[in-house]
């Protein structure tokens, strides 16, 4: 009778362990709906004296790199000069020889500036004569546009120079340099010309 006891005893010490084990886990485990910017780690550790566990870690993603836009280069310059009357050449910058500068005269030029892009854009020009800033009228259109094209009366500006601009230049030969500095869009450019005075 005490075999059938301490069986009988042992039979329900068994069945108790594993109704209490089937009850202490889960056979479901909670996951996080599916997210872009989320990534699920599912762990699971078990120990001889506690029932299995589910651990969900929920670490955020890291976020998409931003790409900077790609600078590009300013577009290269080149700068026309005429005399901007029914299209004629500034004939004492292109033929100085023949077309020297009398001192006391007036004489004058207009400039464009093409670009690479096709444009001929609208920016003021600083005018040297032998490295100093020429004397005279400066002329430059308003505005930042790149519309200045060479047609009459065209042109981003121009130079004058006056009776007494001419008259305080010595005879010989004389350099105008002018300069375009240009800006974030259009890279800087320089034209030279010597020019003869008598």
């Amino acid at each position: 009778m005490k075999k059938h006891f301490f069986i009988g005893f042992i039979t329900l010490l068994t069945c108790a362990t594993i109704l209490t084990a089937g009850c202490m886990s889960s056979n479901t485990s909670p996951t996080p709906s599916p997210a872009s910017n989320t990534t699920a780690i599912s762990t699971s550790t078990a120990s001889p004296t506690s029932a299995q566990s589910n651990v969900v870690v929920v670490t955020p993603a890291p976020l998409p790199t931003q790409q900077t836009p790609s600078t590009q280069a300013p577009h290269s310059t080149k700068i026309g000069v005429w005399a901007g009357y029914m299209g004629m050449p500034a004939m004492w910058l292109s033929d100085p020889v023949n077309n020297p500068v009398k001192r006391g005269n007036e004489v004058s030029l207009r400039i464009w500036i093409d670009a690479s892009n096709g444009k001929s854009p609208c920016r003021p020009v600083n005018y040297y004569i032998d490295d100093a800033a020429a004397g005279g009228t400066w002329n430059s259109k308003p505005g930042g546009g790149d519309d200045c094209y060479a047609g009459l009366p065209g042109g981003t500006g121009g130079l004058s120079l006056h009776s007494q601009d001419t008259t305080k230049l010595s005879p010989g030969w004389h350099t105008l340099k002018i300069d375009f500095l240009g800006d974030a869009v259009y890279a800087p450019s320089q034209w030279t010309g010597q020019f003869l005075v008598v």
